[in-house]
C-alpha cells in the first residue's frame, strides 16, 4: 500500500510539468487502484463498515457538483454557477454532513429523550 502512494505522488510529480493531463500515469497505476479498491470493497462488506459507503457518498457528490458546475460553466450557461471557493466550501460542507450523519443521528435521539 505504501509503494502504491509513493508511486502516485512520483508519478503526480512528474505529472506536473505537463501542458494537458497525461494518461500514461494513471495507466501505469491502474492494476495496482483496482487491486487497491477490490481489496477496500471486500475488506468493508466482510466486516460490514459503513465508512466505504460514507466515501464513496462524498466522492459521488464531489462529482455531481463539480460536473454541473463544468456543464454550467462551458455549455450551459442559463444555469446558475457558484465559484469555485463556494464549490470548494459546499463539498467539504457536504462532506463533513455525510460523513457525521450517524454523530448527528444520535446526538439528535439523546436530546429527544426524556431526562429523569
Amino acid at each position: 500500500m505504501r509503494a502504491v502512494w509513493a508511486w502516485v505522488l512520483i508519478a503526480a510529480y512528474n505529472a506536473g510539468g505537463d501542458q494537458w493531463d497525461n494518461p500514461r500515469y494513471r495507466t501505469i497505476l491502474l492494476a495496482w487502484q483496482a487491486l487497491l479498491a477490490a481489496w477496500a470493497w471486500g475488506w468493508a462488506r466482510e466486516r460490514r463498515d459503513p465508512w466505504l459507503a460514507r466515501w464513496l457518498a462524498v466522492e459521488a457528490f464531489f462529482i455531481a457538483s463539480f460536473a454541473e458546475w463544468y456543464l454550467s460553466r462551458y455549455w450551459l450557461h442559463g444555469l446558475p454557477r457558484l465559484d469555485m471557493w463556494q464549490m470548494v466550501v459546499l463539498n467539504l460542507a457536504a462532506a463533513a454532513l455525510i460523513l457525521g450523519w450517524d454523530w448527528i443521528l444520535k446526538g439528535l435521539a439523546r436530546l429527544s429523550r426524556p431526562r429523569h
